[in-house]
């Protein structure tokens, strides 16, 4: 197997034996780079804390493990994609965003992520509806090129978050399991 190739990259970052165990958090593995760097400024910091949340709720609520990637400039780890993504998880490169909940932030923050995983999740500390984020997303997609099997996970509310999979059918958002093998759904109503 070439050790650039996208499935080498997978199994070399969800070897759970290259984990200190300090690093462990229950299903969610951390990189020790992305614990060093995080380490280096403030924002770095507070970048780290939200997807680490985002990715323990995640993990929690179905079940999954989460590896969280380094970070460090320059450092690609998805060479497919010239691109640095946030997390493995069900074996597929994911980024995290943490749009404000605005129609053109969730816009913006879609059409980024496209060019850096194979999904992204979607963190929006906001009160809105899930179909009104569908619906803002399948507008861009109708502007976009053909990104059909990207995985768009979508997280909403303050406390009690609720959830949705979505993959890209032509220009179209359709109800998605995270990947073929295993169905995507909450193990219960509560995180």
């Amino acid at each position: 197997m070439n050790e650039n190739s996208k499935e080498a990259i997978i199994a070399k970052y969800t070897d759970k034996s290259r984990y200190k165990p300090e690093y462990i958090f229950g299903n969610v593995y951390v990189d020790e780079e992305r614990i060093t760097e995080t380490l280096k400024s403030k924002d770095e910091k507070e970048i780290f804390e939200k997807e680490f949340k985002t990715a323990k709720r995640f993990s929690d609520k179905f079940g999954y493990d989460v590896f969280m990637l380094p970070q460090k400039e320059g450092n690609i780890i998805y060479i497919e994609k010239h691109s640095n993504p946030d997390i493995i998880t069900a074996g597929m490169f994911i980024d995290i965003k943490g749009p404000s909940g605005s129609e053109t932030s969730i816009k913006t923050r879609f059409r980024e992520s496209v060019h850096q995983a194979d999904g992204v999740l979607l963190s929006i500390n906001k009160l809105i509806s899930i179909l009104k984020v569908k619906s803002w997303i399948e507008d861009k997609l109708r502007r976009m090129d053909n990104h059909d099997g990207f995985l768009v996970i979508i997280e909403v509310g303050r406390e009690n978050k609720k959830y949705d999979v979505f993959e890209v059918k032509g220009k179209g958002l359709e109800k998605a399991p995270l990947n073929g093998s295993r169905d995507f759904h909450p193990r219960s109503n509560k995180i």
